[in-house]
This record gives structure tokens, C-alpha cells and sequence, in this order.
């Protein structure tokens, strides 16, 4: 595998594709606002239910049988059905998804942090730096720039006849695909972050 001619393929495609990155930043920041702001118009059943629905530590921590493995796996199968969809969706050309995708990430992590915030004050803050913002260090750009090469490629599919429609190097499937398993790569590196690590800090608050 060139590598260097890969990190040529992805600068240029991060360059000229500033719209796309640009539009999906904000789409997942607005997301988190309107996940923070969702905490005041529940009352804490319905709260806790939709805590349990959108984090896969809290699903799992009061079930019989609960492990750091077995989260991993639960957290690894939910990154990788992710990296899955977006990879579909640039070859099924249905891009208009990849927004909702992360705006759902977005509104996840926002409504998971507000709670936690909302529930334990500042000591919720600090558990919340250390037991989200490293994994989303790196899922946020990851799924981004996945996202935004998914937006792309389904582009290509739809308009390939005409050249001026994006300044940006068009991918094969197979730079397409190889794109998809370097960041599956590096979005594992998070996975066990957040399978093993986080719960440590998360664990506090239980």
C-alpha cells in the first residue's frame, strides 16, 4: 500500500471538500445542543430510558453478566454498523443519510453528557471529560471525514459525466474501500478506549 499517495488523496480531498467536512461539523455540533437541551423536557424515567437507548455503558451496566469484554464488543459492534452504513451509502448514492447519521452521533453524545452534568454537577463535568472526550477525539473526525468521503463517492456515482461538479480527485472503489479500513482502524483505537477505559471514570457515578 502507498501510503504516501493515500495522505495526498485525503489532503486534497479534505481541501477541496471544506464544504463537506464544514456542513457535517456542524451538523454533529448542532446535534449536541439540541442532545443537551432535550435533558429539560424529560422527567427521569423517560430520561434514563433514552440514556440506556443511546449509550451502550449505561445499557449494559446493570446487566447480569456485565463485563469491560462484553461492552467492548457491544461498543465495537455499533462503531463498525456505523462505518458500515456510511460505506453504503456512498455506493448506493442515498447521501442525504450521512447528515441524520451524525446528527444522531451529535445529539447522542450531547444528551449523555447533560445528563450526567445535570445529575452530578461539576464532578459530572470531569467524569464526563474523561470518560467521553477521548474516544470522540477521535470518533468525531473520523466519522466526518468518512461521511464526508461517503457524500463524495455517491456524487461520483450520480453526476461522473460531469466533471466540474466538484474539484475534488475521484475515488475508485478500492481507494474508496481502503479509505474505510484505515479509519476502521483507527476508530477501534477508540473502541477500546471506550470498551475498557471509559468505564472507570463512568463507573463513579454508579
Amino acid at each position: 500500500m502507498n501510503l504516501t499517495r493515500y495522505k495526498k488523496l485525503l489532503e486534497n480531498h479534505m481541501e477541496n471538500g471544506f464544504t463537506f467536512h464544514f456542513s457535517l461539523l456542524l451538523i454533529f455540533i448542532f446535534g449536541v445542543i439540541i442532545g443537551s437541551l432535550m435533558i429539560k423536557f424529560f422527567n427521569v424515567e423517560v430520561q434514563e430510558s433514552i440514556l440506556n437507548f443511546s449509550s451502550a455503558y449505561f445499557n449494559n451496566i446493570n446487566r447480569s453478566g456485565y463485563s469491560n469484554f462484553n461492552l467492548f464488543q457491544v461498543c465495537l459492534l455499533i462503531r463498525f454498523a456505523y462505518v458500515v452504513i456510511i460505506y453504503s451509502i456512498g455506493l448506493l448514492n442515498i447521501s442525504i443519510l450521512i447528515p441524520v447519521l451524525i446528527f444522531v452521533q451529535g445529539g447522542a453524545l450531547g444528551f449523555n453528557v447533560a445528563y450526567i452534568i445535570n445529575n452530578f454537577g461539576f464532578k459530572g463535568f470531569l467524569i464526563s471529560i474523561l470518560g467521553y472526550f477521548p474516544q470522540y477525539v477521535i470518533f468525531i473526525p473520523s466519522f466526518i471525514i468518512l461521511g464526508a468521503l461517503s457524500m463524495t463517492m455517491a456524487i461520483k456515482y450520480k453526476m461522473s459525466a460531469n466533471k466540474s461538479v466538484l474539484n475534488i480527485k475521484r475515488l475508485s472503489l478500492f481507494e474508496y474501500t481502503t479509505f474505510h479500513i484505515i479509519f476502521s482502524f483507527i476508530i477501534l483505537i477508540g473502541t477500546i478506549y471506550e470498551g475498557y477505559i471509559s468505564p472507570i471514570f463512568l463507573n463513579m457515578i454508579i
